[in-house]
């Protein structure tokens, strides 16, 4: 599934980001805030306007309950790190403040009844159907933020959605209904799976050596830090809990008090959250740093050391070049497959495909069905192929019809938004060039 996501994150950054409005009250009811450390100062600057902490945080929860809600339970944690969630966060947070920006140059602005109005259309601050503002001021005080703070992102987002009505685009009768005949035609297919699994690979231990002495860029450790730190555990009183480890911070830069707990922490490190690792990378070594907090602790940390990244022997990469050398081996066996039965095609036919119904292939999973679907729609020959996670479809095309238009799809709108994402992505091309971004964290 990361796989998936990793190669879709670009579609999945539009679509996210242009329903932030139907998501603002739901960030205070997920699975909680992400915690990217102290509050103070800003990390970026756009345009006229600062990107503050709170902008980033509240964006990763709107971003993790939309992954959250698209995969359900096999969405987690240690798959937002793998996916770097937060580096997708701060992309989208820089895209809307350019945004912003753009609208501000507009004349547009979000007045106090237009937060009222929208404030009352909220689930999570409903009671019996109608607004509680006891309700409001629990709800915000849980998850750790301010009416002040919380209206402020609500009027961001409601600028935003008013630089998105100016930018809609209609779409015309003509071209609905052309589209309606694109989008529901049929194709007959018969078609050919391929099997990775059928593919045998010789990984004898010197073809796997010679692929990783081709290869030896790719197999280095990670740059990694020594470190020393001290917790100091957050209590109900977080001032209380704040002024302490401002106290140990002091005594341990003073040499007053030695430091408890040693460790080498590198990228994948599970004791820092991805923000935190940056700034405790960034930091000079020997420099004790200010409180961090992070979880349910504040970290005093001091970088002693700083490893770069060295070469592994090829007993220590062994393992992950054999996994990239069969990898490599087997995709290479399967283009010459496809080659060979495109070539002289036989296939089994399965029908007509088409969007609307779902429909099952043997040796093919629903996600895999659609992706062929996909591929059909797109394919400008007779004979083509897709591929897929652990196998490929030949395909040939025997047949083509014009469907009738359902009424369970709504194509207007589909193709609305589609024009409207490219608009605002072309917009946003121009607001790049026109305003300057300035970046007070590493992103890669």
């Amino acid at each position: 599934m990361i796989t998936w996501m990793q190669r879709h994150k670009k579609w999945l950054v539009i679509t996210i980001w242009l329903s932030t409005i139907a998501f603002v009250g739901a960030g205070f009811v997920g699975w909680g805030s992400y915690n990217y450390g102290s509050s103070a100062g800003s990390l970026a600057t756009v345009g006229d306007l600062k990107v503050q902490q709170k902008d980033l945080q509240n964006e990763y929860n709107i971003l993790y309950q939309q992954y959250e809600q698209k995969f359900g339970n096999a969405f987690n944690k240690e798959l937002a790190k793998q996916l770097k969630l937060d580096q997708i966060a701060f992309q989208t947070v820089i895209q809307k403040f350019l945004l912003l920006n753009y609208g501000h140059s507009l004349g547009l602005y979000i007045t106090n009844e237009e937060v009222a109005k929208y404030l009352v259309t909220i689930p999570a601050f409903l009671q019996n159907g109608k607004f509680s503002k006891d309700t409001y001021l629990k709800v915000l005080k849980q998850n750790r933020t301010t009416p002040a703070d919380f209206e402020d992102q609500i009027k961001k987002d409601l600028l935003i959605k008013k630089v998105q009505i100016i930018l809609d685009t209609k779409v015309g009768k003509t071209e609905l209904d052309n589209l309606n005949k694109l989008f529901f035609s049929q194709d007959r297919v018969s078609i050919n799976i391929i099997n990775n699994s059928n593919f045998k690979v010789n990984s004898s231990k010197s073809n796997v050596k010679k692929y990783w002495e081709d290869n030896k860029q790719k197999y280095t450790t990670l740059e990694s830090y020594n470190i020393k730190y001290y917790k100091v555990k957050i209590t109900d009183d977080v001032k209380k809990s704040k002024r302490a480890s401002l106290e140990t911070y002091l005594k341990l830069k003073k040499g007053q008090l030695n430091f408890s707990n040693t460790a080498l922490i590198d990228v994948n490190t599970k004791l820092f959250t991805a923000e935190n690792f940056i700034k405790i990378k960034d930091a000079k070594i020997g420099k004790v740093l200010k409180p961090i907090e992070n979880g349910k602790y504040f970290y005093i940390v001091q970088v002693t050391e700083k490893k770069q990244p060295e070469p592994l022997s090829f007993d220590k990469a062994y393992n992950k070049a054999k996994q990239d050398y069969i990898a490599v081996k087997t995709a290479q066996l399967i283009d010459q497959k496809i080659a060979t039965i495109s070539k002289n095609f036989s296939g089994k036919d399965v029908g007509f495909l088409n969007f609307e119904n779902e429909q099952k292939i043997d040796g093919l999973t629903d996600d895999e069905v659609m992706a062929l679907k996909r591929s059909v729609s797109s394919s400008t020959t007779q004979i083509n192929s897709v591929k897929l996670n652990n196998k490929a479809v030949v395909y040939k095309i025997t047949d083509s019809k014009i469907g009738k238009a359902s009424l369970n799809i709504d194509i207007k709108g589909f193709v609305q938004n589609i024009k409207s994402n490219e608009t605002i992505n072309k917009l946003i091309e121009k607001l790049q060039n026109q305003y300057s971004v300035v970046s007070n964290v590493k992103v890669k």
